[in-house]
């Protein structure tokens, strides 16, 4: 049955990669614009512009393009940048190592944090304690994060001069977009993880766990937590969805050479061998952790499993 609904879930993954390698290739063919034209900054002459299509192969029909595309892509080759003259994958995997790496740390912040957060705010319902920390993740997140990173910069980089306010050369250069991401997302994780923890709480058998004499943190750890998963785990597969591919800002004010500055820059430019390995990159990612997230359903309740296979 597991082995069934894993193949099930893979061939899903790999026939949506494939239809964002098509819709990548027609959005980057009908965008305006000539990409020679761009890449010689019309220096040249028209026969040598023809010539250099005729080269990368823009005039040749749309479907050998695509096939020639999509068998480039399956092998990871997206040829190399218009601009830099380095190849694509060398470029996003030089960029991945960054963004990877403090998508880690603030992941591991943000679930530190929140649900730390989310469960004592849930245990401590309708105290105190439990309106201050709901206070402070609304205001975590409603703060943009363009505007903490910046406050961060201003507040620890300039008038407290402890941490670097751009690059990564510098120790504890991602201290400060780390804390710009975990601490948003920790926010939203405390607020999911704590209704989730409410409903679970009001439920029967946690009161007659009760009942039984089991302890507090007994109850909470292994009845509490382990039934409350599904909702947490699916708003943590959005997190590192939205680390690895919305960290575009915190990459820009920091000036990180990261993923998503790069993806910015392919745009810009119109570097289209870059652009599309970005955007399939991305996709694949995206497609890993969808494909993780639903597996860990399956591993947490049966029958998410079940009824997704009727």
């Amino acid at each position: 049955m597991m082995i069934k609904y894993i193949i099930s879930r893979i061939m899903q993954s790999i026939i949506v990669l494939i239809g964002v390698t098509l819709v990548t290739f027609i959005l980057v063919n009908v965008v305006p614009g000539d990409a020679v034209s761009l890449m010689l900054a019309k220096r040249t002459d028209q026969a040598t512009m023809d010539r250099i299509r005729h080269e990368l192969g823009f005039d040749r029909p749309y479907t050998e393009q695509y096939l020639r595309f999509l068998g480039n892509a399956v092998r990871g080759d997206f040829g190399n940048s218009y601009f830099e003259k380095t190849p694509v994958t060398e470029m996003i995997l030089r960029g991945l190592k960054y963004t990877v790496r403090i998508a880690l740390w603030a992941l591991l912040l943000a679930l530190a944090l929140g649900l730390g957060a989310g469960i004592v705010s849930a245990y401590f319902h309708n105290s105190l304690l439990d309106r201050v920390i709901m206070f402070f993740s609304t205001l975590g997140i409603s703060a943009p994060v363009f505007w903490l990173a910046l406050l961060f910069q201003i507040f620890f980089g300039l008038k407290l001069k402890v941490l670097p306010i751009s690059g990564v050369d510098k120790p504890g250069s991602f201290i400060l977009p780390v804390l710009t991401l975990g601490i948003t997302n920790a926010a939203s994780i405390a607020r999911i993880s704590r209704t989730s923890l409410l409903e679970i709480i009001s439920q029967d058998y946690i009161r007659t766990a009760k009942a039984k004499g089991a302890g507090e943190l007994r109850v909470v750890f292994k009845h509490v937590l382990k039934n409350a998963a599904i909702p947490i785990v699916t708003f943590a597969g959005l997190v590192v969805r939205g680390l690895l591919g919305g960290s575009m800002l915190v990459e820009t004010v920091f000036s990180i050479p990261g993923f998503g500055s790069l993806m910015v820059s392919s745009i810009l430019t119109r570097d289209i061998p870059l652009m599309q390995g970005c955007v399939v990159y991305g996709a694949t990612i995206f497609v890993l952790i969808n494909l993780l997230v639903d597996l860990a359903y399956s591993a947490l309740d049966p029958r998410v499993r079940l009824v997704k296979e009727t």
